[in-house]
């Protein structure tokens, strides 16, 4: 795992948060899955 996936592994509480409608599995799979067009503005937004 690098860096980028480690900062993005530790986010994942809070974009769950950010984004109550999806589930851990789904927003886990999409950071795996590299899926982040939706996760990387809420990542900026959280600093």
């Amino acid at each position: 795992m690098n860096e980028r996936d480690a900062r993005l592994r530790a986010q994942l509480p809070a974009l769950l948060d950010a984004r109550p409608g999806l589930g851990i599995a789904q927003v886990h799979q999409d950071v795996i899955a590299g899926n982040h067009r939706y996760i990387l503005p809420d990542l900026q937004r959280l600093g």
